[in-house]
């Protein structure tokens, strides 16, 4: 029983992370990377309206995931910020030169939550 309280302040919850959610649906989305038996997907989801869409990926480059997305945007509408994971896709200077050209403002989340850009 010691031990467990001695671990407990250890093991404290995270405080959620309170943000804007746009003021209409498509202005604030957020989009990352999961692999399910060994298949890639890519999850993209409006912060406004909830909304969710998934897609097999077929490669996990920048490339791949950019076409995903100008898909999306021709269907529902550019965004005006998209926040995504920090994988190498979002890092990549094809996805900064993209965003900049679409006008899209990028912002990166860590792992721990912490935000980027």
């Amino acid at each position: 029983m010691q031990r467990c309280q001695e671990a407990k302040p250890h093991n404290c919850r995270m405080p959620l992370i309170q943000h804007n959610k746009g003021a209409s649906p498509w202005e604030k989305v957020a989009t990352d990377l999961f692999e399910i038996q060994g298949r890639h997907y890519m999850v993209t989801a409006d912060y406004f309206a909830n909304f969710i869409k998934v897609d097999f990926l077929t490669s996990l480059s920048a490339g791949q995931v950019i076409t995903k997305l100008k898909g999306h945007f021709a269907l529902y509408g550019v965004p005006k910020m998209v926040v995504t994971g920090s994988g190498n896709q979002f890092t990549a200077g094809e996805f900064a030169k993209f965003t900049a050209k679409w006008g899209i403002h990028h912002v990166t989340r860590t792992p721990s939550g912490k935000r980027q850009g």
